[in-house]
């Protein structure tokens, strides 16, 4: 379905378990399926595993979570929407995205586990959401944190700059 593989999860909802070879990934809100209709509420562990053709996805608003290197080593990926609601990007979700310029993290994001966002070596920016919690991984902190959260675990940046809920914009050192 659109070079898309789903699973039933319930009753009423879908997980993307892979998508095939596409630059462009548009997943729909819901199938219908035998008459049912079905949301598709989570993109499946290593969906997207090594896909480098994927250049851009777009994630309906229905879907609340994203599975462990849902998009690892996709090396083409430019342009990717998280949507409101998901509230941890998981373990090795964007690693190895080396073409990912820019990503904004939802007010719902509460965590960025370890791994998520290593090796996204061209990463210029990250919108942090204001209840952020963490981003996993010790060895880096802002000298600043003035969203109450901290902003760990991206050792390849020399800097990153951060658009804070405020609006401004932080520059966080690498130690």
């Amino acid at each position: 379905m659109n070079g898309i593989v789903y699973t039933i999860i319930t009753d009423d909802s879908l997980e993307v378990t892979k998508v095939l070879e596409d630059s462009n990934v548009i997943i729909p809100a819901c199938l219908k399926i035998d008459d049912v209709t079905y949301w598709v509420t989570r993109i499946g562990e290593m969906a997207c595993f090594g896909n480098c053709k994927i250049v851009s996805v777009t994630i309906p608003d229905c879907v609340k979570e994203i599975g462990e290197a849902a998009f690892c080593s996709c090396e083409a990926l430019v342009h990717i929407n998280i949507p409101e609601g998901v509230r941890t990007l998981a373990y090795e979700t964007f690693y190895g995205c080396e073409s990912l310029k820019e990503l904004y993290l939802p007010d719902s994001m509460i965590c960025v586990e370890d791994r998520a966002l290593w090796y996204c070596r061209n990463l210029e920016s990250i919108s942090i959401p204001r209840h952020l919690l963490g981003i996993e991984y010790p060895k880096i902190l802002p000298k600043r944190a003035s969203n109450g959260g901290q902003c760990r675990g991206m050792d390849h940046l020399m800097h990153c700059f951060v658009r804070l809920p405020s609006g401004e914009i932080d520059e966080l050192d690498v130690e």
